[in-house]
């Protein structure tokens, strides 16, 4: 039993374990049950009375616990607020992030729109540039200039070919640009973006997304201004 309590019955003070308390040892009896009991006992008397008093109760117990539950409420108050920040610091980022996702879909559909408009560029460029040039050899004439030569080789490595096209820039009576590119497969597709653009005026040229690189200009003050351009 955590707690034993002295009651008054009829006179006559017992503890609840049914021990009678007499006047003879009243107090010794208090104080040995004092200790061996708690040390934060305390009898609550009245007025000091050793004749009328109360149950006891452990104060020291009574005042640490309601402390201790002040304390809690508190410690609940202020996971309660926590919490509610949390809560609308998660509702914070998933708005943002829902924003950062919004905008990173525009900025894709962006660039399908670009990469749309640019391929059927292409297909309808090489379409014609195939009709043209007897799909590899032939002429094409464009607003900056003529294809004097576009040629295709392909020796016996399989990732490794060599595409030759000759420009002569309008307006220009020395001799033509002379564009060389490097690839595999996708060479003859290189070669006809690379004359598109030699016929657009851009004789210099950096495809990223073959991780080629081709153009030497034969004519020294057309090189010095060249354009260069990345796709």
């Amino acid at each position: 039993m955590d707690f034993r309590r002295v009651m008054y019955n009829g006179g006559n003070r017992y503890f609840v374990d049914g021990s009678k308390v007499g006047k003879g040892h009243y107090r010794e009896r208090l104080e040995e049950y004092n200790v061996r009991t708690s040390p934060h006992l305390a009898i609550v008397f009245k007025k000091g009375c050793w004749e009328k008093f109360y149950d006891y109760v452990n104060i020291s117990k009574v005042i640490d616990c309601q402390a201790t539950h002040q304390d809690k409420i508190e410690d609940l108050e202020k996971l309660k607020t926590r919490l509610c920040d949390l809560q609308k610091e998660k509702a914070n980022t998933k708005i943002e992030t829902q924003r950062k996702k919004e905008k990173v879909k525009e900025l894709e559909n962006a660039i399908d729109t670009i990469n749309t408009s640019r391929k059927q560029s292409f297909d309808k460029f090489l379409k014609k540039a195939l009709t043209k040039t007897n799909h590899i050899h032939g002429l094409l004439t464009g607003k900056k200039g003529t294809v004097i030569s576009l040629k295709f080789t392909q020796p016996n490595e399989p990732y490794f070919g060599r595409a030759n096209i000759m420009v002569k820039p309008e307006g220009m009576s020395v001799g033509p640009i002379e564009a060389i590119g490097y690839g595999g497969s996708k060479l003859i597709k290189l070669s006809f973006i690379l004359a598109l653009h030699l016929l657009q005026g851009t004789p210099f040229l950096a495809f990223d997304d073959f991780d080629e690189q081709w153009a030497v200009s034969r004519d020294t003050e057309f090189h010095k201004n060249r354009n260069c351009l990345a796709l």
